[in-house]
């Protein structure tokens, strides 16, 4: 397969409920597996950013739908770069949800400059990081309990 990675952020549509976005996660878990993508998102005041990894005709065929996804506004891609190997392997989609940038900020000051939060204050290898790190303490909390 010809692996190829993917960050974009979006603006939420007004009015998304979490109702929407924990559609929008399900229905993504079932695709991204069928399609044999992996990848993480994160969901924080009305901003979507995604890194998915798979291969280039299925990544394609995802932006093309993401594009006409109502729920999605003023999409922005980041990278859409070739690979070697997966980061999230094993993750068809997890998702990590904030209700505000300060209930990760000493996660996101690793990566960033500045307190404020925006998708565009980080690029790509950022994002992907900070993802993973996110998706990675959230499956050690759950663990924990």
């Amino acid at each position: 397969m010809n692996l190829h990675r993917v960050v974009y952020y979006s603006m939420a549509a007004p009015g998304l409920s979490m109702k929407d976005v924990d559609e929008i996660l399900k229905k993504s878990n079932e695709k991204n597996k069928r399609l044999f993508l992996s990848g993480g998102l994160l969901y924080c005041q009305g901003v979507f950013i995604q890194v998915l990894e798979g291969g280039l005709t299925e990544l394609n065929e995802l932006l093309i739908k993401l594009y006409a996804d109502v729920r999605h506004q003023t999409i922005t891609i980041l990278e859409f770069v070739p690979i070697q190997k997966r980061q999230f392997e094993g993750w068809e989609m997890s998702m990590v949800f904030f209700n505000s940038s300060r209930d990760f900020q000493d996660e996101y000051m690793k990566y960033s400059s500045t307190s404020e939060f925006h998708p565009r204050f980080l690029n790509a290898p950022q994002w992907t990081e900070l993802i993973q790190d996110l998706l990675i303490q959230k499956r050690l909390k759950s663990r924990k309990v």
